[in-house]
């Protein structure tokens, strides 16, 4: 199964990265915008697990914001440790998340082929992150060149 794999601080980065990027209209455009639906998906999944995580171990407010004492530092809820509550955040933010690409892996690859040429452009007021667009690069290498050597084993 053709399946792309990041950890969920990577979703931000690469969403932006292909928010960044100016390609063809077409098959390659419709690729770029299938997998940022799903990263926002993949987002929004992550803020709720968040919120859900920072109200077990910390005050909100009615926003959902998290409250501070004078000195700036998170409120904890009685009986909870910060440090408990800021691992956890970090667990979730190492959890690796997968998208399932065979619905789309043809528009996808297209995509990944037009980046890998460089046969791209930025968008106006826009800048890549290098780090963004590297890891964007490895997923998307990692499902088509991974798939590739299966199907030649096959």
């Amino acid at each position: 199964m053709k399946t792309l794999v990041l950890e969920n601080k990577q979703v931000v980065p690469v969403f932006n990265t292909l928010d960044a990027i100016k390609v063809a209209e077409g098959r390659v455009m419709r690729g770029k915008g299938k997998l940022q639906k799903k990263l926002v998906e993949l987002e929004k999944e992550y803020q709720e697990d968040r919120q859900e995580i920072l109200e077990v171990y910390f005050e909100v407010d009615e926003k959902g914001e998290l409250k501070r004492d004078k000195q700036g530092k998170l409120i904890t809820l009685e009986g909870k440790d910060e440090q408990d509550g800021l691992e956890k955040i970090q667990e979730l933010l190492d959890e690796e998340v997968k998208i399932d690409v065979v619905t789309f892996d043809t528009k996808l690859k297209v995509l990944y082929e037009a980046l890998d040429k460089d046969d791209f452009t930025t968008a106006k007021d826009k800048e890549i992150n290098e780090m963004g667009f590297d890891t964007l690069m490895d997923v998307l290498e990692e499902v088509f060149e991974n798939y590739k050597k299966e199907e030649e084993k096959a």
